[in-house]
């Protein structure tokens, strides 16, 4: 199982939610700390907070899962990630002890698409002023 997780092209971690909701890496693989842009020493016992929004900012597991949020990594670039947790089995209750598997999924491609899209659709072309749709 161990092997899998690590060659897995998803990146994933093992973590634990503590009673404060703040996620805590305790081992990610390397598709994981690639889309992070860390390095896998420094993700392991980090916060998750931390390592996407820096030193001094909090995030909960409540405001992260469930949803695309853009981030600012350390090394300058802007990501979209969706992340979803799962307890395998055990309660989903935020405590500490239970390890759980963070998967993050990065929809930058796609969210970079959809924003093009939406500037084609809504915006003129040669001005980037606002047109007719717009209105």
């Amino acid at each position: 199982m161990q092997a899998r997780f690590e060659g897995s092209p998803v990146p994933s971690a093992w973590v634990r939610v503590h009673a404060d909701g703040r996620i805590q890496v305790r081992e990610a693989n390397a598709a994981f700390t690639c889309v992070l842009g860390v390095p896998k020493v420094a993700a392991a016992g980090a916060h998750l907070d931390e390592l996407l929004l820096g030193p001094g900012k909090q995030m909960t597991a409540a405001d992260f899962v469930g949803a695309d949020h853009r981030f600012t990594l350390a090394d300058g670039r802007a990501v979209w990630l969706r992340s979803s947790l799962s307890s395998l089995g055990a309660p989903l209750v935020p405590n500490g002890s239970n390890p759980w598997i963070l998967v993050c999924e990065d929809v930058t491609a796609a969210r970079t698409s959809e924003e093009m899209l939406r500037r084609q659709t809504f915006r003129d072309p040669l001005t980037g002023l606002p047109n007719r749709a717009m209105f």
